[in-house]
């Protein structure tokens, strides 16, 4: 056997940033681009022309004092007359054997060693940093504790119009609301056919009022023309949403958009993950202030902008919906709807004499005729001519005041008591205060000009969003999918995470092995080893 002369070359690194619990590591593509990135390293030692050294042996002795090695973390050999390849290695320790000999215990960066000579095919991907980082691009679950919510905005949408009068002092006003009056006549006070509104149908005829002085008004005239029994209930109910009868249409305010809150999280701006702006970090509460909220995902809106279109009809029983537009997919998501109904239904009153009298004057007058020219026309025909005030129950006691006068000039008892019982009746029902109809009705909402649907913006506190951030820049997003490991996502570093993944190359298998299940406990590769643990850099995707 040909004698071969010592030609083996050990180089010599201080830190490196290089460990054996190798959590970090450093990325190359090739074999050339990482002996060339240590051949550029500044060196402790180099050692040229030395016998061949042995990887499972665990230790080299050189020709060094402990002054030139004591700081020694990390080393690369050549065994150039037979493999000529670098081995990489963490040194564990070095030994003072004599002045002039010192030994070296390393154990084998399988990883380094390696790199640039071996590949990755599909395994399950846990975890890892993303080539795409924009909210909703990553939208995995994460299964992290996101704390308590914290609200951001609350922005009231406008749909149904309600709000504060603009003069507090206005006696008239109806915060946007509308009178409406379910009768059984029109506006003439006519009898009324049912029709259909927005498609229902409806026995009744509504009438609507701006002011509450038209609302009297229309009240007033049906009860001096003795229809106050037509009107079967009142409500109030937004002015935006006003049917016309036999019109099947839904009216439509139109839509509420506004930019997703995608600038910071409960005010903070220092994020670096866009993961952190979507659900459950960030999200859409929608509230009806009656009780209910439905919950929506910002990233699942197309564009910038998250926003909702509302129908509704204000009748007696007014009802209105909001959808999601552009959700989902779906330019109006008819399925994560919310509705709102309960505005007030109210009371009215009417003044009894005055509808009594509207519903039998007839009768009244004609029995007083009767007795008067049955008996003497001069007490009767006095109480016909207080007939105009008598109407609104002025003229009651003037007329009985007159009947008493004259009762020796009545033919007959009869009459006499016949036209005094029908001016008693009447006196009675002058004294009735008004009838009430209806129902006592309130809604604190209305009162306070807020009835309306709301937009609530909620995030999860700074603390805990910092945390979950940081937690991403660590570690990158969950995948939970079957892909090829992506050990260059992003500028400076990528974490990747697997189960079961299969190294190919011409490489030992007990390395392979190695490589293997430090992908799957989970690793992280970087560009530069003087970066190493900076994980203030902006590691965004380029």
């Amino acid at each position: 056997m040909a004698y071969i002369a010592p030609n083996s070359t050990i180089e010599i690194f201080g830190d490196v940033s290089l460990a054996p619990a190798q959590d970090d590591t450093l990325y190359f593509a090739s074999v050339g681009a990482k002996d060339s990135y240590f051949s550029g390293l500044n060196k402790l030692a180099t050692f040229n022309a030395q016998s061949y050294q042995r990887r499972d042996r665990g230790y080299i002795r050189v020709e060094a004092t402990m002054a030139q090695l004591y700081t020694a973390c990390y080393m690369r050999y050549k065994n150039t007359s037979f493999e000529n390849k670098w081995f990489y290695a963490f040194i564990t320790g070095v030994e003072y054997v004599n002045n002039i000999t010192v030994e070296i215990r390393f154990e084998i960066d399988v990883m380094m060693t390696w790199m640039g000579a071996f590949s990755l095919s599909q395994c399950f991907i846990e975890r890892q940093h993303q080539t795409v980082d924009y909210p909703g691009s990553n939208l995995v679950d994460e299964g992290l504790d996101t704390g308590e919510y914290m609200t951001e905005a609350v922005i009231k949408t406008g749909f149904t119009g309600v709000s504060q009068s603009d003069d507090p002092q206005d006696q008239d006003m109806l915060r946007h609301c509308a009178v409406c009056i379910a009768s059984t006549t029109d506006a003439t006070g006519a009898s009324a056919d049912g029709g259909a509104y927005a498609g229902i149908y409806s026995g009744c005829h509504y009438h609507y009022f701006d002011t509450i002085i038209a609302a009297n008004t229309f009240i007033d005239s049906l009860v001096t023309a003795g229809k106050s029994d037509a009107i079967v209930t009142l409500a109030l109910v937004p002015k935006n949403y006003v049917p016309t009868i036999n019109d099947s249409t839904m009216h439509s305010w139109g839509s509420n958009s506004q930019n997703k809150p995608y600038t910071s999280i409960n005010g903070w701006t220092g994020f670096k993950n866009k993961k952190i702006l979507t659900y459950p970090y960030k999200c859409l509460l929608v509230t009806n202030m009656e009780g209910e909220f439905s919950e929506y995902r910002y990233e699942l809106f197309d564009g910038n902008t998250y926003g909702f279109k509302c129908n509704g009809v204000s009748t007696i029983n007014a009802e209105f919906i909001i959808t999601p537009i552009n959700y989902k997919s779906q330019q109006e998501d008819i399925t994560d709807n919310m509705i709102m109904s309960h505005f007030p239904v109210v009371s009215w009153n009417v003044d009894t004499f005055k509808a009594w009298y509207a519903q039998n004057k007839t009768s009244f007058w004609t029995s007083m005729v009767t007795q008067a020219t049955s008996g003497i026309a001069q007490a009767g025909l006095g109480a016909m001519k207080l007939a105009p005030t008598l109407a609104s129950g002025g003229g009651i006691d003037a007329s009985l005041g007159s009947i008493s006068g004259t009762r020796n000039l009545m033919a007959s008892k009869e009459a006499f008591d016949s036209i005094t019982n029908q001016l008693a009746k009447a006196k009675d029902y002058a004294r009735k205060p008004p009838t009430f109809g209806g129902q006592i009705g309130q809604d604190i909402m209305v009162s306070l000009g807020a009835k309306d649907f709301y937009y609530v913006e909620k995030a999860i506190t700074r603390e805990y969003a910092k945390i979950i951030d940081d937690y991403f820049t660590m570690f990158g997003y969950a995948v939970k999918q079957v892909d090829t490991p992506n050990m260059n996502a992003r500028p400076y570093f990528t974490y990747v995470k697997t189960i079961d993944c299969v190294v190919h190359g011409n490489l030992p298998a007990e390395d392979a092995g190695i490589i293997e299940s430090m992908f799957d406990k989970g690793v992280r590769f970087w560009k530069n080893h003087t970066q190493i643990g900076n994980y203030s850099l902006n590691n965004a995707p380029t």
